[in-house]
């Protein structure tokens, strides 16, 4: 497993927090990967569970059920703008965390008439 498994960013404070990740084409696909590690960073042995928003939208729950397992979730969304948020909101289950977040353009696909 590379290093970048054992570095996350941990969100202590308000109800949710956000990524704004810019400088994307509006109306084009992108695939959201959000990858996951507990790896009991803070000590405490509380599996975290928290919620995944694309924008205000539900994307999905994470619920980590081992400290050392790797995690990944992903979504394939049309953006309206040139950016989009993906945002951690914490719903009293643990302190939500993310180890990586990866945006990755889908190439257009070509229709024939």
């Amino acid at each position: 497993m590379g290093k970048s498994w054992f570095n996350l960013r941990s969100f202590a404070t308000g109800a949710g927090n956000c990524y704004t990740l810019r400088s994307i084409v509006p109306g084009l696909k992108y695939l959201v990967r959000a990858r996951f590690m507990y790896g009991n960073y803070d000590g405490l042995h509380r599996l975290p569970m928290f919620d995944l928003h694309i924008g205000v939208n539900f994307w999905r729950t994470v619920n980590i059920s081992s400290p050392f397992a790797a995690k990944f979730v992903e979504v394939i969304v049309v953006v309206p703008d040139d950016y989009v948020q993906v945002c951690m909101i914490n719903t009293g289950a643990g302190m939500p965390f993310i180890s990586g977040l990866d945006l990755r353009p889908l190439k257009k696909q070509c229709t024939r008439t």
